[in-house]
């Protein structure tokens, strides 16, 4: 995905912490481990999570033995981390953007990133993640990507998202917007000259909220995590009036995963 051109939001989601924790599913640990194959990492390889928040990738990270360096600049994300992850002695929790780590706990073995790096300075981003990585290290981003089945989404926009369009996303066009944005982002980080050319795929898991989760879901997004206090309430009560109106007590959806995978260059 291309880099924000506006990245004074990038805090804002330390404003929705219970939301994000919530809301947000976490990578698949199948995927993570498939990753970790491909690109050859021993157990016990030491990696960089850029934007870590509450965990949901730093969980299958764990999960695949890496021992992980985890950048949450959030206050309340990191905490959050922190009391998922305090007791486990392979991860360190640090308070930095990845702008302004200086790297004293050396190189790394690959630098991992899940729905964050859009938000890091693309001036900075991958020269940066190529000089903080071994010889022939890999960057691994990924960004998920949940819609809800057709015809609910088609009526949630109808009625609660009418008055939010950027929580109304079309199921008609959804997979063309998406191809779009990281097609964009591949063409960032092909720009960049720091790494060989990228392998990227798509793949889909079946996504079940029910009211709670969901509505944090949407909160959680950075839009929604901008409203005041009001605003993120207005929109929870719409939410559950329109799915009580339609008997929804369930939702259904799926969540499109995309990885990024991309090996840097040697002299």
């Amino acid at each position: 995905m291309k880099a924000n051109t506006n990245r004074s939001g990038r805090l804002t989601f330390d404003r929705v912490v219970d939301d994000y924790d919530t809301g947000r599913p976490d990578l698949p640990a199948p995927l993570v481990a498939d990753i970790v194959r491909s690109i050859a990492l021993p157990a016990g390889s030491r990696v960089l999570e850029v934007g870590a928040a509450t965990g949901q990738l730093t969980r299958a990270l764990r999960a695949a033995r890496m021992r992980v360096v985890a950048l949450e600049p959030g206050q309340h994300l990191r905490h959050r981390l922190a009391e998922r992850f305090g007791a486990d002695d392979g991860i360190d929790i640090l308070p930095d953007f990845f702008e302004e780590y200086a790297g004293a706990e050396g190189s790394f073995g690959a630098v991992w990133s899940a729905n964050a790096f859009h938000w890091v300075d693309p001036a900075v981003s991958y020269r940066k993640a190529a000089e903080l990585m071994e010889p022939a290290g890999h960057l691994v981003l990924i960004w998920a990507y949940p819609i809800l089945t057709r015809d609910l989404q088609l009526r949630l926009n109808e009625t609660a998202l009418a008055n939010n369009p950027n929580s109304a996303w079309d199921p008609d066009t959804y997979e063309d917007y998406i191809n779009g944005v990281t097609a964009a982002g591949r063409e960032e980080l092909a720009g960049c000259g720091c790494f060989e050319a990228a392998r990227h795929w798509w793949m889909t898991e079946p996504l079940s909220f029910d009211v709670d989760t969901y509505i944090a879901f949407l909160t959680s997004y950075g839009h929604n995590a901008a409203l005041d206090e009001t605003g993120r309430q207005q929109l929870a009560s719409d939410v559950r009036a329109a799915l009580a109106g339609l008997g929804a007590d369930r939702l259904e959806g799926t969540n499109h995963i995309y990885t990024c995978v991309a090996r840097a260059r040697t002299a």
